[in-house]
């Protein structure tokens, strides 16, 4: 379940439901913390997986519409596309996955500063940007404790200052944020049941 506090830490809004796999909280800490750029790559392109099998499956209504012989992501995509997922998503997704492939099929690939600018581009003029800031404006900030020393610790990371491991989760979560605004309209558009909140607790 991932926790999101407001300002005051007074409370949190656990997220699970539809949506508990690709908002993980273990997930991106794992992210956070990996100094493997292909490993970053990798479960980045798990996770938008997930949100692709969430989208076949409420648009098909069909809970288990991969079940069987394996899919793979690009067939998905196909899929999920016929489903209705916007085209400026689906072009998205794609580069993700054309980029997750390079690293799959050669062990020293690195990616280009020019690859990600496009890649940029096309995450910046999804739908729901004017909610969010630019991804090379945007940053990230994590908090927790220091399991050896019991303080508690906060980084933040900018796109401008951050490493590429750094630069591609940046991305990455400002893509998820505008998935996951795109969907919810959508679903609500649409009629269709889902669930993204599963309590409320305080704390």
């Amino acid at each position: 379940m991932t926790s999101f506090e407001d300002d005051n830490g007074s409370s949190y809004v656990g997220v699970g439901g539809d949506f508990a796999n690709v908002l993980d909280h273990n997930d991106y800490l794992a992210l956070i913390n990996s100094t493997d750029t292909a490993g970053v790559v990798l479960r980045v392109h798990l996770i938008l997986e997930d949100f692709l099998n969430i989208w076949c499956s409420k648009t098909s209504g069909s809970e288990d519409l991969f079940k069987g012989p394996f899919i793979g992501f690009r067939s998905k995509l196909s899929i999920a596309q016929n489903l209705g997922l916007d085209s400026k998503i689906f072009e998205v997704l794609d580069r993700f996955n054309k980029i997750r492939n390079s690293y799959s099929h050669n062990r020293k690939y690195t990616l280009e500063q020019s690859r990600l600018d496009a890649l940029i581009l096309f995450v910046d003029e999804l739908p729901l940007s004017e909610n969010l800031l630019p991804c090379k404006e945007f940053s990230i900030h994590i908090g927790g404790t220091d399991t050896t020393t019991g303080k508690d610790i906060e980084r933040s990371y900018k796109y401008e200052d951050a490493d590429l491991n750094k630069k591609i989760i940046i991305v990455f979560i400002v893509l998820v944020l505008k998935l996951l605004g795109w969907m919810q309209s959508e679903f609500e558009r649409k009629g269709i049941n889902y669930t993204i909140i599963s309590d409320f607790l305080e704390k």
